[in-house]
C-alpha cells in the first residue's frame, strides 16, 4: 500500500519541471517531458492499484461496484435515468447509486450503461493525529471539535485513501456536520436545476438510519 500511496501523490508535471528547471507553461520541452512522465505514471498507478485491489481511472462500473462490495459497502439507493445519445445510437439506461458503510457515504454513476462516470465518498473523521493530515485529505474543513468533514474523488485509490485516513482518525458512524453533498446525475445538471432540491429528494428515499446518520448537528 505504501508504494501505491506514494504514486498517488506523484505529480508528473512537477517532476518534469524539477528535471529541466523550467516551467511547463513556458517551455515546450518540459511540457512534452511532463506528458511522457504522465503516461508512464498512469500505467504504473493502474498496475499498482490492481495489485492493491484498489480503484483506478479506467475501472468499469461492474468492477467499481465489486470493489465497494469487497470494502463492505451496501447499496442503499439505485436510480435509473436516461443517458446521452451519441450519433444514431439510442441513449443507454444509466444508473446513479448511493452506497453506505458505517459513516461513509459513496456515490457511483454510470456512463454509457457499463462504464463508470463519477464516484465519490463523503465522511466525518475525528482526527487524533494531525502531523500528516494534509497529505491524507482532499476537499473539506475541520470543525472546532477536531472532526474533518470531507470527501474524496473515489475514481483512483479509494481503498488506500480511506485506509490512510483511518490511520490518523476514526470515521464517525453519525456525522457531526454534513459535508457539501453532490447527489446530482450528469443528466440532471444540464440547464436550470436546483441541486439542493435534488439532494433533498434523493436523501428522503434513503433508509431512515442512513438519513439520521448523515443529518449532522449543523
Amino acid at each position: 500500500m505504501a508504494e501505491f500511496s506514494d504514486l498517488l501523490k506523484t505529480d508528473a508535471l512537477a517532476d518534469a519541471e524539477r528535471i529541466t528547471g523550467k516551467s511547463y507553461k513556458d517551455d515546450e520541452e518540459t511540457m512534452r517531458l511532463g506528458f511522457g512522465l504522465h503516461l508512464v505514471l498512469g500505467a504504473a498507478k493502474e498496475a499498482a492499484a490492481k495489485a492493491a485491489r484498489d480503484s483506478y481511472f479506467s475501472m468499469n462500473l461492474a468492477e467499481t461496484l465489486a470493489l465497494y462490495a469487497d470494502m463492505g459497502f451496501t447499496e442503499v439507493l439505485c436510480d435509473e435515468f436516461g443517458g446521452i445519445s451519441y450519433g444514431t445510437e439510442s441513449a443507454p439506461a444509466e444508473t446513479y447509486r448511493i452506497l453506505w458503510r458505517d459513516g461513509i457515504l459513496a456515490t457511483v454513476e454510470s456512463h454509457q450503461g457499463t462504464h463508470r462516470n463519477a464516484t465519490k465518498v463523503y465522511y466525518n473523521v475525528a482526527v487524533h493525529d494531525r502531523s500528516d493530515l494534509w497529505s491524507r485529505i482532499s476537499s473539506g474543513s475541520m470543525t472546532d471539535g477536531g472532526v474533518w468533514v470531507g470527501d474524496h474523488d473515489a475514481r483512483e485509490g479509494i481503498r488506500t485513501n480511506l485506509a490512510r485516513l483511518g490511520e490518523i482518525g476514526t470515521f464517525l458512524s453519525t456525522w457531526v456536520k454534513r459535508p457539501f453533498l453532490w447527489l446530482v446525475t450528469y443528466a440532471e445538471s444540464k440547464g436550470d436545476y436546483d441541486y439542493a432540491a435534488i439532494n433533498a429528494e434523493r436523501i428522503s428515499r434513503l433508509p431512515a438510519d442512513v438519513q439520521a446518520a448523515i443529518g449532522g448537528a449543523s
